[in-house]
């Protein structure tokens, strides 16, 4: 998975004052306890604004891994992950970063409108309920995504 991750990079170190870093990651090692051998060692990558990345690699090869370390629902032991060149604390990180992950099954009565709510949740009160703001700003993002019911 390194070398394809490394490729990706590779590739835009050229056009990289053109580029926006969205997401740095500095050296990233993760393993699941001291007593596990690692399963990300030194990764480096740079996530671009305004362009796809993907991370290809077979079942077991740390893909999913990344994402989560990235994302910190797993702790790395070792290296950095920056946001727009900042580190941040994890409740301004979900402001910047959304994660949904594959489900297998998404549960009934879910909507679109709902998965898109759900990036409202770092600036809601102690409640968790949603303003008339914030149902504006879902609203125009799915106008702008055109996934508007």
């Amino acid at each position: 998975m390194r070398k394809l991750l490394d490729s990706h990079s590779e590739n835009h170190e050229h056009n990289k004052h053109e580029h926006i870093d969205i997401i740095t990651v500095k050296g990233l090692k993760f393993r699941y306890s001291k007593k596990d051998k690692v399963i990300l060692n030194d990764i480096n990558i740079s996530i671009f604004r305004g362009e796809f990345t993907t991370i290809i690699g077979p079942n077991g090869s740390g893909k999913s891994t990344l994402i989560k370390a990235i994302v910190g629902a797993h702790k790395p032991f070792e290296g950095s992950v920056q946001v727009n060149g900042q580190f941040l604390s994890p409740k301004d990180f979900a402001k910047e970063v959304a994660y949904i992950p594959q489900m297998i099954e998404i549960p009934n009565g879910l909507t679109v409108r709902d998965f898109v709510s759900f990036g409202r949740t770092p600036y809601l009160g102690l409640f968790g309920k949603m303003s008339k703001k914030d149902h504006e700003l879902v609203e125009e993002a799915m106008k702008t995504m055109g996934v508007l019911d």
